[in-house]
């Protein structure tokens, strides 16, 4: 008969999240932990497991609940705090996003997720120079953040900061050449400096990548639509634009559709980088 508990009286089913996670089985540690929370245990660590599998299938309401449960349980836990931030920036919910993110910077201002997730919602509240102050805080905490760097990357790109786009799209490329975001700011920038040739590959890559999410596919297509428009192809051009209005409306809930009529880069990119954040960038 298998054992239900160690000789100091732990659940037989916690030793085998733990090896799993020893082992780097995040999959079968997760699955034992849906089996845990549905057996009746209650720990922040078995919600914080099944909320990150949840996050990452794009199931950020049930991922919110379960953070909620688990920082209730660990209610000094600033890195459950950012992941509430998190969920609710994916939920188009930033002002909240913003009081969770200052959570988690009370507990620890030194938690450079919680600096990411406030510039996150601070560039949905249309605040870019605290959005770029916070990213900024973000990156000098943790330098190597691919996903800050290409956020910043993307922020200037719209802001008009292109010298400023192309350093920090180099810094994201350099550790990640796929980051679609940090790809499509630098893409902005070479239009801008009539670059069309490498807007072209950098773009045609992108939208021929069956992996990329929509807000990042619909950003793509806008800035083909720039492109096209600066070729003086204007019926391509129009093409494009109609595909990048298809995307959006195809993917977003009508509250978002209605806060994207236009699709010039710098629109669409501040868009992207407002609801394509942390983790798993295309």
């Amino acid at each position: 008969m298998r054992a239900t508990q160690d000789g100091a009286g732990t659940p037989a089913i916690f030793l085998e999240i733990d090896w799993a996670l020893r082992a780097n089985d995040i999959e079968r540690a997760t699955t034992l932990a849906c089996r845990a929370l549905d057996a009746g245990h209650r720990r922040a660590s078995l919600f914080s497991l099944r909320a990150h599998a949840a996050k990452k299938r794009g199931a950020f309401a049930a991922a919110l609940e379960d953070f909620r449960a688990a920082l209730a349980l660990d209610p000094k836990s600033a890195f459950t705090q950012c992941d509430i931030a998190d969920c609710l920036n994916w939920l188009g919910r930033p002002e909240e996003a913003d009081i969770a993110a200052e959570a988690a910077l009370k507990l620890d201002r030194k938690a450079a997720p919680g600096w990411y997730q406030k510039a996150m919602a601070a560039m949905a509240l249309v605040d870019y120079s605290l959005a770029r102050e916070c990213f900024e805080k973000s990156l000098a905490l943790d330098p190597n953040s691919t996903d800050a760097h290409g956020q910043l990357a993307s922020l200037e790109a719209g802001q008009g900061n292109y010298a400023k786009a192309r350093e920090h799209a180099a810094q994201a490329l350099a550790r990640n050449p796929r980051h679609t975001v940090a790809i499509l700011a630098l893409a902005a920038a070479d239009l801008h400096d009539g670059r069309l040739a490498d807007v072209e590959r950098a773009l045609q890559s992108v939208l021929t990548d069956r992996e990329v999410s929509a807000p990042l596919r619909a950003t793509a297509a806008g800035l083909m639509g720039d492109l096209r428009d600066a070729q003086d192809r204007t019926g391509l051009a129009s093409a494009a634009y109609a595909e990048a209005r298809r995307v959006w409306a195809a993917h977003y809930d009508k509250p978002v559709r209605d806060r994207a009529p236009e699709f010039g880069h710098a629109r669409v990119l501040r868009l992207a980088a407002q609801l394509d954040a942390l983790g798993g960038q295309a």
